[in-house]
């Protein structure tokens, strides 16, 4: 078995904007040694782009070998980084794909190795998910979604509606809020 681990920093847009992309750079390269460090001899590290970073696992005994891993790589960001005088908490968010249970091409394997990086960012940050086939379905589903929500607009799927705002204690509306509403043909109302 071969693992991909799909790693993005939490938070780091907030370093670039706070402390300046110098800054960023230099927690990129922290970051990258660290990483460096918690790996096993054979195992790949590359940046991706921004602050993504992707890890290939060759020799996988098992799942567990990728997890064991990748809590490795969570630990090392426990330790607050130090950029300049400042002193910096990250973490990351990690998704990781297996071959061939999770997909029989890299580029396969690194989209799930995506996909489940962002079930853990929705999930709060800083951990780490196997990608399985469900994620794909919410994916789609997402995407399926947002297809529609664009001919919505165009075929004016969309209602209107007014809600008032009423004070419990006195009965009277102090305000209105506006509700929009979409007429889905397959979904209904």
């Amino acid at each position: 078995m071969v693992g991909v681990m799909f790693v993005d920093l939490d938070r780091f847009k907030l370093v670039n904007d706070t402390l300046g992309h110098m800054r960023g750079d230099e927690l990129l390269k922290q970051v990258a040694s660290r990483l460096k460090d918690s790996l096993r001899r054979g195992d790949t590290l590359a940046r991706l782009g921004g602050d993504e970073f992707i890890i290939m696992l060759p020799r996988l005994a098992s799942r567990e070998d990728a997890s064991v891993v990748a809590r490795k790589c969570l630990e090392c960001m426990q330790q607050p980084f130090l950029l300049g005088d400042q002193e910096v908490m990250i973490s990351a968010s990690i998704g990781i794909a297996v071959f061939p249970d999770d997909g029989h091409t890299i580029d396969q394997l690194l989209a799930h190795a995506d996909i489940a990086m962002y079930r853990v960012k929705s999930e709060g940050k800083n951990g780490q998910s196997f990608f399985d086939t469900a994620m794909l379905d919410a994916t789609q589903q997402k995407l399926s979604i947002s297809k529609d929500l664009r001919r919505a607009l165009e075929n004016g799927e969309l209602e209107m509606y007014y809600q008032p705002q009423v004070d419990v204690s006195t009965g009277r509306i102090v305000g209105a809020e506006g509700l929009m509403r979409w007429h889905h043909p397959q979904r209904g109302l």
